[in-house]
């Protein structure tokens, strides 16, 4: 994984909130190393999950 720090874009109005503006940033990045990793023929598994323990950030990234 990479790390990096950098003044916030934008304000979380509630920690749900918060906790969906991370689990974007944590899956832009999963795709990326996916991406790299496929360019290296290096197979990975398929789908990924992301745990998170704030409910209404998992309504809110459901795609269903």
């Amino acid at each position: 994984m990479s790390w990096s720090a950098q003044k916030q874009d934008t304000v979380a109005q509630s920690t749900a909130e918060a906790e969906l503006m991370a689990m974007v940033e944590v899956m832009k990045e999963v795709l990326w190393l996916n991406e790299l990793f496929t360019e290296m023929k290096f197979k990975g598994k398929l789908p990924i999950t992301l745990p998170t323990d704030n409910q209404a950030a998992q309504r809110m990234a459901q795609f269903d």
